[in-house]
């Protein structure tokens, strides 16, 4: 039970000791609280999971390092350092996969059109694309047309942030 008690110590007869009371307070243990981490891409650099917790109760975690090789959901498990009257608390972490590649086509130029053109083959709701580094936008009608002879790549964008493998296109000169 929550709250004081008086506990009283009695010593046997003939031990030359005295009766004692002592007081015990008995108080609820810490919920160490800790910020969510949003969901990590797939082979992302991940944070280090804190050994304080926000309201200040340090401990270890099990395991020890968030893992980002795996697709999934892992729970992993904070034990308060001793002496903390804190008690064990979880915190699932999610690391979401990759998109795949992009699959595209390509029209090389022509001696009627000297820039090529990059359609994406099977475009998945919700992504967005980007070409050469450019910002992450929905995907163009027509695919991208006026593209200039030489190297290109192109990479997809899933509503998590995570970017794709690049897929790497030539646009051959004539």
């Amino acid at each position: 039970t929550i709250g004081t008690a008086t506990y009283t110590f009695t010593p046997n007869a003939g031990q030359c000791a005295a009766i004692t009371t002592m007081d015990i307070m008995i108080t609820t243990s810490i919920t160490p609280a800790f910020t969510q981490i949003v969901p990590l891409c797939q082979n992302a650099t991940a944070p280090a999971l804190p050994t304080t917790s926000t309201n200040n109760i340090t401990g270890t975690w099990n395991p020890a390092t968030i893992n980002t090789t795996t697709v999934g959901t892992t729970t992993y498990t904070f034990t308060p350092n001793a002496g903390q009257c804190a008690a064990i608390t979880f915190l699932s972490i999610t690391v979401e996969p990759l998109p795949a590649a992009p699959a595209v086509s390509v029209t090389q130029p022509t001696c009627a059109i000297s820039t090529g053109t990059i359609a994406i083959t099977s475009v998945t709701a919700g992504f967005t694309f980007s070409l050469d580094g450019a910002a992450h936008a929905v995907y163009p009608a027509g695919g991208y047309t006026g593209v200039a002879t030489g190297s290109h790549t192109l990479t997809a964008q899933n509503a998590g942030g995570c970017i794709s493998a690049i897929t790497n296109i030539t646009i051959s000169a004539i």
